[in-house]
């Protein structure tokens, strides 16, 4: 292990756009010319949040919750449409939705045919603005390149 200031640039190439802001939190450890990066937890957050939901952040659970956060409900056949999932898939989604309290389902009949109205409850917009929010600064960080 040598601290980050006896390293010189030509080892952060990979990542020299973010040298300059990590220089005081970071140590590496060089093996064969690649760069590891030692993290303290305490000075430096991970790229990824450890926190970060991972219900919504499964690409179809969150294309769900992104539909739902812009109406105020929406029905079944609606989901179907906007995301182009199956019947079975979209259930099983909104399904886990459900369960961890993102998402109310009132179920009802319209005529002699089922309608199923979908909206997020107050946990539910409150989780999603927190992913959004979390995923914005991990982006925002990132360099251009």
């Amino acid at each position: 292990y040598r601290p980050l200031t006896d390293v010189s640039y030509r080892y952060c190439t990979w990542a020299a756009p973010l040298c300059d802001r990590l220089l005081p939190v970071l140590g590496f450890i060089l093996y064969e010319g690649i760069v590891t990066a030692v993290v303290s937890p305490d000075t430096f957050s991970p790229p990824i949040p450890a926190d970060i939901d991972k219900v919504i952040h499964e690409p179809a659970r969150l294309l769900i919750m992104a539909n739902l956060y812009v109406v105020e409900s929406a029905d079944f056949a609606f989901l179907m449409n906007q995301t182009g999932m199956t019947w079975g898939n979209l259930s099983s989604h909104i399904s886990k939705l459900e369960q961890a309290g993102y998402v109310a389902v009132e179920k009802s009949f319209v005529g002699r045919r089922p309608y199923t109205l979908l909206h997020l409850t107050a946990d539910g917009r409150t989780a999603f603005q927190t992913y959004r929010q979390q995923m914005s600064r991990l982006l925002a960080d990132l360099p251009e390149q």
